[in-house]
């Protein structure tokens, strides 16, 4: 009895208004119907591949650190070429699209650089190491292409020595605008150390100098971190590890950006070429 009231319970329920609807349309117009919806569906536009990724870009130039190679001609698989590069110059940054990319150099020597996504860097071209050796390079990393190209300003502490080398002890520039000055070795072959120095004027002595950094033993392909040194003018020497004896001096005006300073032979000795990295 129970089972029976239920089902007469179900039987007595209205149907909902759209079947009842459909229900009572003639065959012929429920076929019209369904004919239109099918051509509409039809008609929708979907890609059978999908959105296209979007292109990230990098930001890359190239330094010609190669006194065996002079002159030189880079084609890259993109198609894009850098003409007539010469020793110890660099052209503009440029922009490719991020991935491994293979340069080609006009004396069929080839490299093969990972050009990171949205990274600024500069491709060091190196001399070769002998006479068959493969062409190898370095990547120096500037910064992200979004971040700022001026660099922020920082605390620094500076140490102080007179001429004598009588130390006067340290001396902190607090919120100091700063620029970043880094190295390389580009000398096959050679080991070298290098300072920094300033001439200080804030403490009123014109003989006290700021001892800023210095660096032993830069062999080749060394690279220094970047170094925030206040905004001002440096003199950059460079001795021999070997014996000493100084082999170059570069003066330096140091404002607030990303500077590299590369060390190459030149006619028999050793230039410092200063790249700025923004």
């Amino acid at each position: 009895m129970l089972f029976l009231a239920f089902k007469q319970d179900r039987q007595k329920r209205p149907s909902a208004p759209f079947l009842s609807a459909v229900k009572s349309l003639p065959t012929t117009v429920m076929l019209m119907l369904l004919l239109c919806v099918a051509w509409l569906v039809g008609c929708v536009d979907v890609s059978s591949t999908g959105p296209d990724a979007p292109v990230i870009n990098s930001e890359f130039r190239f330094l010609n650190a190669a006194g065996d190679l002079g002159d030189v001609n880079i084609t890259l698989d993109l198609g894009n070429a850098v003409s007539s590069l010469a020793v110890g110059a660099t052209n503009t940054h440029q922009t490719y699209p991020s991935g491994n990319r293979l340069a080609v150099l006009s004396n069929g020597d080839s490299l093969r650089i990972a050009m990171t996504a949205e990274q600024r860097a500069t491709v060091m071209i190196l001399p070769l190491s002998a006479p068959d050796a493969t062409r190898e390079f370095i990547k120096l990393v500037e910064r992200r292409i979004f971040d700022s190209a001026d660099v922020p300003a920082v605390d620094v502490t500076i140490p102080i020595n007179d001429t004598s080398g009588v130390n006067h002890g340290d001396t902190t520039f607090s919120a100091a605008t700063v620029g970043k000055l880094r190295f390389v070795n580009g000398v096959l072959g050679a080991t070298y150390d290098i300072s920094i120095q300033g001439q200080n004027t804030d403490l009123g002595g014109g003989n006290l100098i700021e001892a800023l950094w210095a660096e032993a033993a830069q062999e080749f392909r060394d690279v220094s971190g970047y170094l925030n040194l206040p905004v001002g003018d440096y003199t950059v020497t460079v001795t021999s590890s070997a014996d000493g004896s100084a082999v170059a001096s570069e003066a330096v005006s140091v404002n607030s950006i990303r500077r590299t300073m590369v060390l190459m032979p030149s006619g028999g000795g050793v230039s410092v070429v200063s790249l700025e990295d923004n």
